[in-house]
């Protein structure tokens, strides 16, 4: 009988290999999957908490661009500009103004003739002939638009709140321009934190997946050191029109353009957690594929025997017949 009982191994070792490919087949289309599905679920949520934030961002300074006409539709302000009196009550009138309006970090309005009104604490500011020196303040100078954003590493104050400022970190600033009718007689610049604002919108380490999270901007092709953290900032990734999210480097990047000319907001999630959830995946996909390989082996084993039992009782009885008719012959 040796021939049957080969035949049934052979065939059980069929029908187990290939529930083991099916059982794999489909482990692997599931883990894939889920993985690129938790993947998407990440990225996705990442990518609307960054729009979201630099939508709150944007509003914060709106905010406070819609209070600085208390300095550019001043009257007082206007005739200071056009005709130099007390600088200092001016720079009364510029400090009453940060104060009450505590976004701003710091302000200074410049007159045609390059005098400059400055907020209390800031010093070592740029004279009017250095803002002109820069392409984009030249450009707004002379061109018709009212106001512009201006993320500046150079031709900046030197020093706020008293402290000298680390010009690596940038300054994001308002520019608009004081008229008095169709005339142009000085410009205001206000002055928002980047280290207070990106703490203040883009700071997501109280979010479960997001502890080391960080998030920067970046100033034609350069990554500036003011962090989401408060940290200097140790990421060098700048966007250079890729789609945004990217993943690279074990860290997914979320990007968004800022008003301000070639700045970019970049925020930065390691993947730790998503790998350790796909790692999961993988594990309980590898677990379940063992558990259905042993279980189609138990059926088939079962099947086959509750199957050809009865075919090799019914082939043994057939050649038991059979000696029996060679005797009788």
């Amino acid at each position: 009988m040796s021939r049957p009982v080969t035949f049934t191994k052979k065939i059980t070792r069929i029908l187990i290999a290939a529930a083991a490919c099916f059982c794999l087949l489909t482990g692997g289309i599931a883990a894939a999957l889920s993985g690129v599905g938790l993947y998407r679920n990440i990225s996705t949520f990442a990518s609307q908490n960054a729009a979201q934030s630099l939508s709150d961002m944007n509003l914060y300074i709106r905010t406070a661009v819609a209070a600085s006409r208390i300095i550019t539709d001043n009257e007082s302000i206007v005739a200071a500009l056009q005709n130099p009196q007390s600088q200092t009550e001016t720079d009364n009138i510029m400090t009453q103004f940060q104060l009450t309006t505590l976004s701003v970090y710091s302000a200074q309005l410049y007159d045609l003739n390059g005098n400059c009104y400055k907020t209390s604490g800031t010093e070592d500011v740029p004279a009017l002939a250095e803002l002109l020196d820069n392409e984009i303040f030249k450009d707004f100078a002379d061109g018709s638009q009212t106001g512009i954003y201006w993320l500046r590493t150079s031709a900046m104050p030197g020093i706020y709140n008293n402290n000298r400022y680390n010009r690596a970190a940038g300054m994001y600033t308002f520019v608009t321009k004081v008229t008095d009718g169709a005339d142009t007689v000085g410009y205001f610049l206000m002055d928002f934190n980047p280290y207070r604002m990106l703490g203040l919108f883009f700071d997501y380490r109280a979010l479960n997946g997001y502890e080391n999270s960080v998030a920067y901007f970046t100033l034609d092709g350069a990554a500036l050191t003011a962090t989401s953290t408060g940290e200097e900032n140790p990421h060098a990734f700048v966007p250079s029109g890729e789609s945004s999210p990217r993943k690279e480097n074990g860290k997914l990047y979320i990007f968004e353009k800022l008003s301000a000319a070639g700045a970019s907001l970049v925020v930065v999630l390691p993947l730790n957690r998503f790998y350790a959830n796909l790692a999961i995946i993988i594990g309980a996909a590898a677990g379940g594929f063992c558990v259905c390989v042993a279980g189609a082996y138990l059926v088939i084993r079962i099947s086959m025997k509750k199957t050809l039992k009865p075919l090799t009782q019914l082939t043994k009885e057939l050649e038991k017949t059979k000696r029996q008719d060679d005797r009788q012959d």
